[in-house]
């Protein structure tokens, strides 16, 4: 399950996410997803639209901060894989959760205060940057990362 992470102001950090595909990674780590066209694939990448019910929704991945995972499954799926330095051990998880027969839901009304600095948004070449450009490596390694369409909960693992 995941929360509803809020930054300190009071604005919602969009948690809740769809699985990659390597079109929503250059849209979120260049400036051009700001703009149309690749804005509103962001947007559904965030999966912006599934909060405005205020109601619990199935979503690919959440973001680590503050999600709660039974212990059993936790320690079936095999827990948090450690390749992972920083950045993608969260949607990794998920997905091992959707593989397991689970789902992921996110909880609109389960607040949590998050101060987000989001460091891997100073570019590609910055530390953090290249921390995420590796996990992301480690990552479509082990699991499908098209080029335009993302991969459905269902789909995400390989065959």
């Amino acid at each position: 399950m995941g929360s509803d992470l809020v930054y300190p102001t009071g604005s919602r950090q969009y948690s809740a996410r769809r699985f990659y595909s390597a079109l929503d990674i250059v849209g979120r780590r260049l400036p051009l997803g700001r703009y149309w066209p690749l804005k509103r694939r962001i947007d559904d990448h965030m999966m912006m639209s599934s909060w405005k019910t205020d109601l619990p929704f199935d979503a690919d991945w959440v973001m680590g901060t503050g999600f709660i995972i039974r212990r059993d499954l936790f320690e079936r799926i095999g827990r948090m894989d450690e390749a992972y330095f920083l950045y993608m051990e969260d949607v990794d998880l998920c997905a091992r959760v959707w593989g397991a027969g689970s789902r992921v839901v996110c909880v609109p009304h389960a607040k949590l205060v998050h101060d987000h600095q989001r460091s891997s948004a100073a570019g590609p070449l910055s530390n953090a940057g290249r921390m995420h450009l590796k996990s992301l490596s480690i990552f479509a390694k082990k699991y499908r990362l098209p080029l335009f369409n993302p991969p459905t909960s269902a789909k995400i693992l390989r065959d």
